[in-house]
């Protein structure tokens, strides 16, 4: 890595290696995967890490079959609830938390009851998480020692749907045993900084209102047990309700996946394999054509690898993997329908990191040696225990003896290093010695598994049979690669967030891993952005900008590097850089004093072509602009179609405007356009149909005396309506009821005849 980023890291201080992986959740397995694929592909990989998932059970990743984004609250984060008040929360005008609910796809399969759901079980690691300072919840009852012991939870002050009321009920009778698996090393408790030793728990968290006694009352209870999670509606209310989250087809609980932010490509590659297909694409050539180029992708790859067989040159460990690997074994057409916009390249990256992330023995991957030494560690435990077995000892004292003696042959042979290939000079010897510790627990703690996992079956195989020739065999299993987790697979479902053609928010959290190896995690968009503009970064990466980037945040900058480095930059990100600079330029003159008029006018014009970015508009050009079409109206100087079409933009968008649009403004509008619709000798319906959109906005005393007046002219009532549910004006209109007055209306064809209302009920919201 470049010397002027890993100061930018050391001077932000920024997490790396094991601390980056604690702070965004990700499990061992993965990161080791993807620092295979970024050290041997030479490129760097940005994911987003601000909502970590939940593995360290069996989970279902969120596929394109759920829509809804996983909750961040208490208990639920990470997976979707099936009631509405425990979806993610957002800020309201308010100022307080409110839940924003399912995609509206997920409602609907509530509704028919297509959606799987399941009681979400809740362990001792989750409560500790919520009752300490950053977690959500508070212990608001402990019926201790009683025939029907539980514990109930409340949200903090400020945490949670500020409209639900009611509790979290654990039931302390209704555990149950789990097989423990630590998907991620440092989730054991001894390895949490409040571990107490002596006792062998974790300290009771800051301000629980629990006496010692009950907490390692409670936490002895729940230790190595799971409970089915319930709530109330109120404080106190006896009456339980499931609380429950949505689950596949299979009964697995379906939590978050990994987004991709961005993925590096690297600068001679074909351009064939950089051109960007959506998959979500109506017309079927994109999903068809996408296939091809990865498929060529991936000959290439193969024809390269076997060009270096035939040179006697070694291959490295993903190029070993991807001769084991057929190409139709890399998708299927379901995974191929969800990767919407994507390349070539970024697809076959996607799919073999997934391919070799769910191969339980990840055949061609790892140094030999060291696959050795992990299998000669399981080796040496197994046939340590198989002859005590013989010799009539305990089983589960045998089984701890073969985990000691694992552990002391696997340190014995001194093989870790190779594991996450961090030998690169540009870790310091502390991030290596922080790497390998917690790689070395996490190794220790698979042998382990393989360990008992076989040991219990061949003793059951004994006591069953009576025949003692498991217990005296020298045949040893293959034990599964260190890297495979059984807990869950496919973690990509989708393409990167900078190819989304809606728009991509840039700011959160994110996790970065280098083309050396190197894992960094960050929490803003600034400090991203400064790696990104920093070293030689850019030169080995080509990522394409999406068009929503923040351009006044520094994507600017970026986008004039690549520029400079006669990088290709998609067509709708130049327009929207191009825009940026307009903006600037105006708000350059503002500063300088130039004539206010010509300046609001042309921010007028900047507003009608630049839509989605309105709110990067400063707000004193705003203000100035405001200011100028009041005082048009004012004048009741005639509008040209530009200012009109001006206004309409800011209508369209006026959610995102500050300040509030003037009343003067929409009196004007209304004139003119009414104006514009009598000359063209147009109804009343056209009219409506104009301004419908607008209606939230308008100042119903100024609307009804525009109504009274179109009345007049067209002989229809127009009816002034309110949606109480969203408080969003709307219009019914039907007509007059003196018929003779209708017939004798020379413009009767553009009346609109009174059946056609009264039997379709045509209300515009």
């Amino acid at each position: 890595m470049h010397e002027d980023t890993l100061n930018i890291i050391q001077k932000k201080k920024l997490s790396t290696g094991t601390n980056a992986l604690i702070a965004c959740g990700m499990q061992q397995e993965f990161a080791s995967t993807l620092m295979l694929m970024q050290r041997y592909t030479n490129t760097t990989l940005i994911l987003r890490a601000g909502a970590p998932p939940m593995y360290d059970r069996p989970r279902s990743p969120k596929t394109g079959l759920n829509l809804s984004k996983t909750s961040t609250q208490g208990f639920f984060k990470g997976q979707i609830p099936e009631n509405v008040f425990f979806t993610r929360t957002k800020k309201g005008k308010d100022g307080e938390l409110h839940a924003i609910g399912h995609h509206k796809k997920d409602t609907l399969h509530l509704e028919d009851e297509s959606q799987n759901t399941v009681q979400l079980p809740i362990r001792l690691k989750e409560m500790i998480r919520e009752l300490r300072l950053d977690g959500d919840l508070e212990i608001s009852s402990f019926m201790d020692g009683e025939e029907k012991d539980e514990i109930r939870f409340k949200y903090k002050t400020g945490r949670g749907d500020i409209n639900f009321k009611g509790e979290f009920v654990i039931k302390l009778n209704q555990k149950k045993e789990y097989d423990t698996h630590f998907s991620r090393a440092w989730d054991r408790p001894e390895f949490d900084p409040k571990f107490d030793k002596k006792k062998g728990i974790i300290s009771k968290p800051e301000n629980v209102k629990l006496t010692d006694e009950q907490w390692e009352k409670l936490y002895n209870i729940m230790d190595n047990n799971e409970f089915p999670l319930y709530f109330t509606n109120k404080v106190g209310k006896s009456t339980l309700h499931e609380a429950k989250v949505f689950a596949n087809k299979e009964g697995l609980i379906v939590t978050g996946d990994w987004d991709g932010l961005t993925m590096g490509h690297p600068p001679a590659l074909p351009l064939y394999a950089k051109k960007v297909y959506n998959t979500f694409s109506p017309d079927p050539k994109e999903m068809f054509e996408l296939i091809q180029a990865s498929r060529q992708y991936f000959n290439e790859m193969l024809e390269k690898i076997e060009d270096k067989k035939n040179k006697n040159e070694t291959l490295n460990d993903l190029e070993s993997a991807i001769t084991k690997i057929k190409f139709k074994n890399l998708y299927t057409d379901f995974s191929l329908s969800r990767a919407g916009c994507v390349t070539p390249y970024e697809f076959m990256n996607n799919s073999i990191a997934n391919y070799l992330y769910r191969d339980k023995y990840k055949t061609g991957v790892r140094d030999r040696s060291q696959l050795i030494g992990y299998q000669e560690a399981f080796k040496s435990g197994l046939l340590h225990a198989r002859k005590q077995l013989q010799e009539g000892q305990k089983l589960e004292a045998v089984i701890e003896a073969a985990k000691l003696n694992a552990k002391q042959e696997f340190v014995k042979q001194n093989l870790i290093k190779a594991n996450l290939e961090i030998t690169q000079k540009s870790l310091s010897e502390g991030m290596q010695s922080d790497l390998l510790s917690s790689i070395k627990s996490n190794a220790i703690e698979k042998i382990n598994q393989s360990l008992e996992r076989t040991i219990r079956e061949e003793y059951q195989i004994f006591i069953l049979t009576n025949d003692i020739t498991p217990l005296t065999s020298q045949v040893i299993p293959e034990m599964p690669h260190p890297d495979y987790d059984k807990n869950i697979e496919n973690l990509f479902q989708h393409g990167y967030d900078m190819r989304n053609p809606y728009g991509s928010n840039l700011e959160g959290a994110w996790l970065m891993i280098t083309e050396e190896g190197m894992i960094v995690h960050g929490n803003t968009q600034a400090q991203l952005l400064d790696i990104i503009l920093s070293g030689d970064f850019l030169e080995k990466n080509h990522i394409d900008i999406n068009f929503a980037a923040d351009m006044s945040k520094g994507w600017s900058k970026v986008i004039e590097k690549q520029i400079e480095l006669k990088q290709t930059v998609p067509q709708e990100t130049l327009a929207s850089l191009q825009k940026y600079y307009e903006i600037r330029d105006l708000q350059i003159a503002l500063q300088k004093g130039i004539q206010k008029e010509v300046q609001a006018v042309a921010t007028g014009k900047v507003i009608e072509s630049y839509k989605s970015h309105q709110q990067n508009i400063p707000d004193d050009l705003m203000e100035n602009y405001m200011t100028y079409l009041e005082n048009k109206c004012l004048q009741n100087k005639p509008f040209d179609s530009a200012i009109i079409t001006q206004i309409e933009a800011l209508l369209t968008h006026y959610k995102e405007m500050e300040p509030t649009i003037p009343e003067a403004i929409i009196t004007g509008y209304l004139q003119q356009i009414d104006k514009e619709i009598k000359e063209n000798k147009s109804n009343a319906k056209e009219l409506i149909e104009k301004v419908k959109d607008f209606g939230q906005n308008i100042n119903s005393q100024i609307l009804s005396k525009w109504i009274k007046h179109r009345e007049e002219i067209d002989k229809i009532e127009i009816i002034l309506t309110q949606d109480q549910s969203n408080k969003k004006l709307g219009y019914q209109y039907q007509n007059i009821k003196n018929a003779q007055n209708i017939k004798n209306n020379k413009h009767e064809d553009n009346v609109v005849k009174h059946d056609q209302v009264s039997k379709t009920g045509n209300t515009f919201k």
